[in-house]
């Protein structure tokens, strides 16, 4: 039995790259409408409050994740094509 097929065969197998692919955009959309929404809140509220720095060390934390951003899509895109050439693979029989 090969551990790299799935039980729903084929198209199982690229459903599951699909869902990869869709999270990855759900997750940008996610972390830019949150430091858009931050940077907004952080626009109003009383200079040294503590309302203030926290929104100010949200929009810290955004930024960090966002430099990580290139990295993350980088390794999630070459999942996507490592998965896809093993079910391609897979189907052809090569393995």
């Amino acid at each position: 039995m090969n551990p790299l097929k799935s039980k729903k065969g084929f198209a199982g197998g690229i459903m599951g790259l699909a869902g990869a692919g869709l999270a990855l955009v759900i997750l940008i959309f996610i972390i830019t409408i949150g430091a858009d929404l931050t940077s907004t809140i952080e626009e109003q509220q009383t200079s040294g409050s503590i309302a203030e720095n926290v929104s100010t060390k949200g929009l810290e934390a955004l930024d960090l994740f966002g430099d990580w951003f290139d990295i993350i899509i980088l390794i999630v895109i070459a999942v996507l094509i490592i998965g896809l050439l093993l079910a391609f693979r897979l189907r052809s029989g090569g393995m």
